[in-house]
């Protein structure tokens, strides 16, 4: 070999947990696969070198954001240690809410969120308070201040 550098070779021990994990492609009594999706090598759960499938979700917030209704949450994430969340009714009954660590913020029917057009969140957590925001290339993006919403709680409760 002419290429003057050494080969990299990675390679699998056994493969997939064929007796556990039929579910992966092409899985047979030898535990091969041709391919796999959620899968990763050297397990937290002792299998080292085998390839397996990554299990399970987590569950990241409740069913219903705290007030009666059918809701849905369209979006959450976390910024600088809180938990934003915004929360549509399925009906479009209700107008949708913002919640802050289980906390509603705001709720109003300026809030232009519908449950047919998913959210895409993206933040800042370089600013004063952290910023969070949020678009559904339906309506114009918004910016939200995390600790401005929290304030604004504080200082007006209703």
């Amino acid at each position: 070999m002419a290429e003057g550098h050494p080969k990299d070779a990675k390679l699998n021990w056994k493969g997939a947990n064929f007796d556990i994990e039929r579910e992966i492609a092409s899985a047979d009594d030898d535990g091969e696969y041709i391919d796999s999706v959620n899968g990763r090598v050297s397990s937290v759960r002792g299998n080292k070198r085998d390839w397996e499938k990554i299990r399970g979700e987590e569950v990241e917030h409740d069913a219903n954001p705290g007030i009666p209704g059918d809701w849905f949450n369209l979006g959450s994430m976390p910024v600088n240690g809180k938990k934003f969340e915004v929360w549509v009714d399925e009906n479009d009954a209700q107008p949708p809410l913002i919640r802050i660590d289980g906390v509603i913020v705001g709720q109003s029917s300026d809030m232009p969120w519908l449950r047919a057009f998913p959210l895409q969140l993206d933040r800042n957590e370089n600013c004063l308070g952290g910023e969070i925001f949020l678009t559904d290339f339906n309506t114009p993006p918004t910016i939200f201040n995390i600790q401005d919403l929290i304030d604004s709680l504080v200082s007006d409760p209703d």
